[in-house]
């Protein structure tokens, strides 16, 4: 069997190379023989002090007892995302960490229409600290939950910029999701059960598309 390839689609703020160092800390050389990581930057720059890049600007339409927003760059985000996949791809999986893991669940919300005509083919999804996308079209765009693609979910119990309350919402968007609560943070976890997870829900994607013709 041949190894996974996965895009991986960082944070806001942070960028290809600096997800690339989290990741080569644990996760990378955890899963070296069953996966192979490939980052990407987002196509917008991040509107913040910090720099670094993002994959929509969140826009506050409305405000009041029910808040509406406009998640700015989201279609030319989609756009990059199938061009990126057309010249380096084919990818099994996505991998996502916070304003990533959104923008990978909506990718699979896409994917796992009955309409859907897919130009990508993205099989699995691993989402850390991730929240639903909640900009315009959200309710079409998930009216076919719960979503048909094996899916593995991180977030920290002490996670005080994503809630696990929204953490847990994103996984009851999918069916039979598989949930795991590091102790950690706003973080990707990387201590030695999270790893072991991750590795082993890894290995049983290799082994499903494998049995389907995908990678192998």
């Amino acid at each position: 069997m041949s190894r996974l390839r996965v895009l991986c689609l960082h944070g806001y703020t942070q960028d290809a190379e600096r997800f690339s160092r989290v990741l080569s800390l644990g996760l990378r050389p955890h899963v070296r023989d069953v996966a192979e990581l490939v980052f990407v930057d987002a196509p917008h720059a991040a509107r913040d002090p910090a720099g670094g890049r993002a994959w929509w600007h969140p826009e506050l339409v409305s405000s009041g007892a029910s808040k509406s927003w406009a998640y700015g760059g989201w279609e030319e985000t989609l756009d990059f995302l199938r061009d990126v996949d057309r010249a380096r791809g084919p990818f099994e999986g996505l991998l996502g960490f916070s304003q990533g893991a959104a923008v990978a669940s909506s990718l699979a919300a896409h994917l796992t229409s009955p309409s859907a005509k897919p130009s990508v083919s993205f099989r699995f999804a691993i989402l850390a600290g991730g929240f639903a996308y909640r900009g315009q079209g959200a309710g079409a765009l998930f009216r076919h939950k719960p979503l048909r693609m094996p899916s593995l979910h991180l977030y920290g119990e002490r996670d005080k910029l994503v809630k696990p309350t929204s953490s847990e919402e994103l996984a009851r968007l999918f069916d039979s999701p598989t949930v795991h609560i590091h102790p950690g943070g706003h973080s990707f976890p990387q201590t030695q059960p999270s790893l072991d997870i991750v590795a082993e829900f890894l290995r049983a994607q290799g082994e499903a598309c494998a049995g389907t013709g995908g990678a192998g």
